[in-house]
């Protein structure tokens, strides 16, 4: 089984074995409790019973560490924020989801305006109908063509490029694709 388990966690990870460190405290807490009550029989109390407990330790640390790799997601608390990081396609999760883009809106996945391996690159390459994100995105802000907003930023056409399909859009401005 252990084959089988894609190893994102190193068996010997330190914070692996601080946490099994907790857990073996507590565990060994509650032996002594316990050998305070109970007396352990004198033949478990030969190199059997070291063999024995040190087996059921490794065990306990195999286990955890199996854990650790079957974990396909996690939950940080930052200051009062809760964010929660999963492993797997965000464009299969439910719910919004906000994208990156440039300042252009470019749609070009070529490694050079837009990475293939970012994820506005992955997203771009998800589109079966390329051509109609590239006419949505001027009708979608078609009256703002020209207008210089406070901040300086200009909604034009790229001055690289005359007469192309790429705008470029004010700052913090959002588009909504598909339409929900």
């Amino acid at each position: 089984m252990c084959c089988l388990i894609k190893q994102k966690v190193k068996f010997l990870d330190k914070k692996l074995r601080n946490h099994y460190y907790a857990v073996l405290s507590v565990i060994g807490l509650f032996c002594s409790f316990a050998l305070i009550v109970f007396e352990i029989p004198d033949k478990y109390k030969e190199w059997r019973g070291g063999v024995g407990l040190g087996l059921i330790l490794f065990l306990i640390y195999v286990i955890m560490w199996m854990r650790a790799n079957l974990q396909n997601k996690t939950t940080l608390s930052i200051n009062n924020s809760t964010v929660i990081i999963k492993t797997g396609d965000i464009f299969e999760e439910e719910g919004l989801k906000v994208i990156a883009f440039n300042e252009y809106y470019d749609t070009q996945v070529d490694d050079i305006i837009i990475a293939s391996n970012s994820l506005n690159g992955m997203y771009v390459k998800s589109i079966d109908d390329l051509c109609e994100l590239d006419k949505r995105i001027p009708s979608a802000a078609g009256k703002l063509t020209g207008t210089i907003f406070r901040w300086g930023a200009v909604f034009a056409p790229r001055p690289s490029c005359k007469g192309c399909r790429y705008y470029r859009h004010p700052f913090r401005t959002s588009t909504l694709w598909p339409p929900f």
